[in-house]
């Protein structure tokens, strides 16, 4: 049989459904290690996916279509591990899903039932689940809150936080501490948070291109020689908060926290 073959066109690199395929991204484990999970994306959306590791069986745990519909799109699935997350609950038998844009919901995995996290719509990032799965901590506009799952509360644990004087959110440039700003206790507990001061960073203007209209946008970031960010880290809990000692670390980047 004679083989055909079609040249490939700039149209068609830049059409749907995408020449990448499926993609998969925020591998993880459900806590018992014996289903890993994933997320999906193709050009039907976006979804998290779990195999058992016995069996080989596949199933969808969760569709992020059940979220808002803008940040779910098609155009957003090359981007599925960047913009889309979950979290296992202690027990297995619950998700954390997140989007950016949309409110964190839980899902039970029982009853398939899908809960916000919060009546506020305002959109949140850097969503996490207490280890205890009683909790859940996120950062809207520039300050560190904690939604109780049980109780229905949320709870701001700073307040006063601006772009300049930041809680919870790693440093402008992105290139240390980019996927987050704050970290649990395993006890859950105490939370650990970094609190930038940025006021000495100068601006730097960049053009948006993933927007329709390529923007320019604001954002500290030094060039080489100008002042970084300061760094601090406190530790927040019951009894109010703490500070861990940086002063030795000036004109330091901090790399990675743990507890």
């Amino acid at each position: 049989m004679k083989k055909t073959s079609k040249r490939l066109s700039v149209d068609r690199i830049y059409d749907e459904p995408n020449l990448s395929g499926v993609s998969i991204g925020k591998i993880g484990w459900r806590p018992d290690g014996k289903v890993l999970s994933y997320i999906r994306g193709s050009e039907n959306g976006n979804e998290v996916r779990a195999q058992d590791v016995t069996t080989g069986q596949q199933v969808t745990l969760f569709d992020y279509s059940r979220l808002e519909p803008e940040v779910t799109a098609k155009k957003t699935r090359i981007a599925a591990a960047g913009n889309l997350a979950y979290h296992w609950g202690p027990d297995g038998n619950m998700l954390l899903v997140a989007a950016t844009g949309a409110v964190p919901h839980i899902l039970n995995l029982q009853d398939d039932q899908l809960v916000p996290i919060t009546g506020n719509p305002t959109p949140v990032r850097d969503v996490k689940l207490s280890p205890n799965g009683q909790f859940v901590s996120f950062v809207r506009g520039w300050d560190l809150y904690m939604a109780d799952l049980a109780g229905g509360r949320e709870i701001p644990l700073t307040t006063g936080s601006t772009e300049a004087m930041r809680s919870a959110t790693p440093d402008t440039m992105g290139d240390l501490l980019a996927d987050s700003g704050h970290w649990w206790s395993p006890d859950s507990t105490q939370i650990a948070y970094l609190q930038t001061d940025e006021r000495e960073v100068p601006i730097f203007w960049y053009a948006d291109l993933m927007s329709s209209r390529g923007q320019n946008i604001p954002e500290r970031y030094p060039q080489a020689g100008e002042s970084i960010p300061v760094i601090a880290l406190k530790v927040v809990s019951a009894r109010g908060h703490r500070w861990i000692d940086t002063s030795a670390w000036p004109g330091w980047y901090l790399a990675r926290v743990a507890w």
